[in-house]
């Protein structure tokens, strides 16, 4: 775990470790010269199995994490940020996991999404792969690990060099990181839910109003990466304008014109279909029609405010693909098509409540 100034978080993160029912690890806390009291938070643990290392200065999570594995003494690395929680058997499923199945080196699971008072969000929450194939699939589009859920093999992340510090948003320092390991080594995710992930608008992860968002670098860098994994994946020669279609979805702030929708939706029915070129059993993988309709989704959303009738194929196709992933964005969509931009505030306004909700139901539970 690195920190920097996660006061608020950071104890109800820590003690999801500890209180573990897997009981046998050392815990390495990298304060990357935090100024908000969280270090005095971390020092209070008379635990004997947390090691707190200091930064001289502020050096960012990529090279904070490096430095924590240069210090870990284990085989085996677990993650965890500092604001996220981890369930209590979340390390001893993951333990037994690799120990069963040594041609594994990364493993992750599925999350649960919290807000800042911790209160669920069930709409934030995207199933991840459970499959190899379907990882491989989700490397084309977006990472398919939720960082704070991975366990892996130290010594192959450490013959990779660790984390990379120039990859932040285009990709993250992590699903560069995965994507390199991919190469030579097999990976896949847990059906079970191992953490809750808080979702805190203000956090370097969901703020899309930072400066790093909005540089001029980061679609080209995106494309750059997704078409390294399409290349590889897919086994292709030139995979740039494929790539470069799915990197301008990923952002809502960049104008896209109907033209180029078509395109998209014409290069997700191109990808699957050259992946099940490769292996046929994609074609009922459950992960990649799953998959699919995450990616038909941006499509979706971009033209349901200016065009119901060009949307509703792209709907269709993901029924097609697979149709309970495709209802539960069924709100969203008629919200937008009914009414355009206004459905924006109608959503924020629905995932408030689905929050109420969580948290009422939460609370006669917990009355019980």
């Amino acid at each position: 775990m690195a920190f920097y100034n996660d006061a608020p978080y950071i104890a109800e993160s820590i003690e999801s470790i500890l209180n573990q029912t897997y009981r046998d690890f050392e815990f390495v806390i990298i304060n990357d010269a935090s100024t908000d009291g969280s270090r005095e938070i971390v020092a209070r643990y008379s635990d004997a199995r947390i090691r707190l290392l200091d930064n001289p200065s502020n050096l960012g999570l990529a090279r904070s994490l490096n430095l924590g594995l240069a210090a870990a003494r284990g085989d085996l690395v677990a993650r965890l940020d500092a604001n996220d929680v981890s369930h209590t058997d979340r390390l001893e499923k993951q333990m037994r996991f690799m120990r069963e199945h040594p041609e594994i080196a990364l493993l992750g699971g599925q999350y649960e999404a919290i807000d800042t008072r911790g209160y669920r969000l069930p709409w934030a929450a995207v199933p991840k792969p459970v499959t190899e194939l379907g990882v491989k699939w989700y490397f084309l589009f977006e990472s398919p690990f939720v960082h704070s859920t991975v366990m892996f093999r130290k010594a192959l992340v450490d013959e990779l060099g660790g984390y990379d510090p120039t990859f932040q948003w285009a990709p993250s320092e992590d699903a560069e990181l995965w994507a390199r390991m991919a190469v030579r080594h097999r990976m896949v995710n847990l059906p079970e839910t191992l953490i809750s992930q808080r979702y805190d608008p203000k956090s370097i992860s969901h703020d899309t109003s930072r400066p790093d968002r909005a540089q001029a670098s980061f679609v080209p860098r995106l494309t750059q990466f997704l078409a390294v994994n399409m290349k590889r994946g897919l086994a292709l020669d030139d995979a740039e304008e494929w790539a470069g279609l799915v990197a301008a979805l990923f952002t809502n702030e960049l104008a896209v014109t109907n033209e180029t929708l078509q395109r998209y939706v014409e290069a997700v029915d191109a990808m699957e279909r050259r992946l099940i070129e490769i292996h046929p059993e994609a074609a009922r993988n459950t992960d990649v029609r799953r998959g699919k309709v995450e990616l038909l989704a941006r499509a979706l959303f971009r033209l349901a405010p200016r065009s119901r009738r060009s949307s509703v194929p792209v709907f269709l196709r993901m029924l097609r693909a697979h149709p309970q992933t495709a209802l539960r964005q069924l709100p969203k969509y008629v919200a937008m098509g009914l009414l355009g931009s206004r459905a924006r505030s109608l959503w924020r306004w629905w995932r408030q409540r689905q929050a109420v909700v969580s948290r009422d139901k939460r609370f006669s539970e917990e009355s019980k």
